[in-house]
């Protein structure tokens, strides 16, 4: 018998996260072209702090 570890809260976490980097590199690539941050909040769902966090990595 085969026994699976599927755990569907486990498995919406991991979706959840993956929408959020994937966002978060749609995020990285506007800042690069230097789109608005509220623009950028839009389209991407982020919060416009954890954008501006983003932001400042870049300008290191």
């Amino acid at each position: 018998m085969v026994t699976t570890l599927y755990n569907p809260i486990v498995a919406e976490k991991a979706k959840r996260k993956g929408r959020e980097e994937d966002g978060k590199e749609v995020a990285m690539k506007m800042l690069e072209e230097k789109v608005d941050v509220k623009l950028i909040e839009k389209f991407t769902g982020l919060k416009s702090e954890e954008i501006l966090k983003l932001k400042e990595e870049i300008e290191k």
